[in-house]
């Protein structure tokens, strides 16, 4: 996570999920929208951008858009200066001690590689979080906080691969939760979870793009 770690964007048109977040978002009834691992804003945070620009004039919305890392940050801010509605937030969305630890890890048997490939990873993003120790943490709290925002309308859950699980408690009740890597550790579990919930809906999903996206609706919500 250093100062030349920007990285082409995973969601991008045609892969289906682009699309989706790009139709959503040009619904009225989408206002306050989080995207969670937003990165340098070409990938989901271009699709929710996209489509609010196309909303009908005076259906005004709001876009959170949160990244940790300091080069990418500085990219998404760079992006979307001329859309005030664009809301760049830097830090950790939820916080260091809802970190998946490695024996959660290890409990996990949908690893597509190695186990010890997997807590290597974990290793290095524990490495990459010391060097911008002077990030914010927590930052969905503070938003929802600053911003007087009870529950969102939409959000994508795609950042840290040990951090989703506690990012999903933050923001659980939003109208609508949209998952990247549903087949991978970090959204396999939130997945699993809002599959046995009955207040919500499967939306759309794919499973043969990259480890499978889905998009949960809440039922009394749409």
């Amino acid at each position: 996570m250093g100062d030349n770690d920007l990285i082409p964007p995973e969601i991008r048109p045609g892969d289906g999920l682009f699309e989706e977040l790009y139709m959503l978002a040009t619904r009225s009834n989408i206002r306050l929208m989080l995207d969670i691992g937003a990165s340098s804003g070409e990938g989901s945070t271009a699709a929710l951008v996209k489509g609010a620009l196309d909303r009908l004039p005076g259906e005004g919305c709001d876009i959170y858009a949160i990244e940790l890392a300091p080069a990418r940050y500085a990219s998404l801010v760079a992006r979307y200066k001329e859309h005030p509605f664009v809301h760049p937030m830097w830090g950790m969305a939820a916080s260091d001690d809802q970190f998946a630890s490695e024996e959660e890890i290890k409990a996990f048997k949908g690893h597509s590689v190695p186990l010890e490939q997997v807590l290597g990873w974990r290793r290095a993003d524990r490495s990459k979080i010391a060097h911008v120790a002077y990030a914010p943490s927590r930052v969905i709290e503070r938003v929802m906080q600053l911003a007087a925002i009870e529950a969102w309308d939409l959000v994508v859950i795609d950042g840290c691969e040990f951090s989703a699980r506690g990012e999903m408690d933050l923001v659980y009740g939003a109208r609508y939760i949209v998952l990247d890597d549903v087949r991978a550790f970090k959204n396999a579990r939130n997945y699993a979870r809002l599959l046995l919930d009955k207040r919500y809906g499967v939306h759309n999903e794919r499973m043969d793009v990259r480890n499978g996206w889905a998009i949960f609706y809440r039922k009394d919500g749409v």
